[in-house]
């Protein structure tokens, strides 16, 4: 298997959490404030592809916790952008 196709499959695995931009923002966010604790940016800057999908189960699981919340502040954060790329 080539990087390139290392890339892809990565890729595909972080596709459908991305999409959610506003409510990923959120739930991230959200789950930063509980935790109080930040991966270092070393690790994310250089690896960031590969740490997004080797975790894409935890960020699913957050992002479901934090649903109630972090859905309708999402969709409020992109109303905004929305009606601005209509334009």
């Amino acid at each position: 298997m080539t990087s390139a196709d290392v890339g892809i499959l990565l890729t595909a695995a972080i596709l459908p959490v991305v999409q959610k931009q506003h409510q990923l923002l959120v739930t991230l966010l959200l789950s930063n404030a509980v935790a109080m604790e930040v991966m270092p940016q070393a690790i994310c800057s250089r690896f960031g592809l590969a740490v997004g999908a080797n975790l894409v189960w935890l960020v699913k699981i957050l992002m479901w916790i934090c649903f109630p919340v972090a859905y309708p502040v999402g969709l409020v954060i992109s109303f905004p952008v929305d009606i601005s790329h209509k334009g």
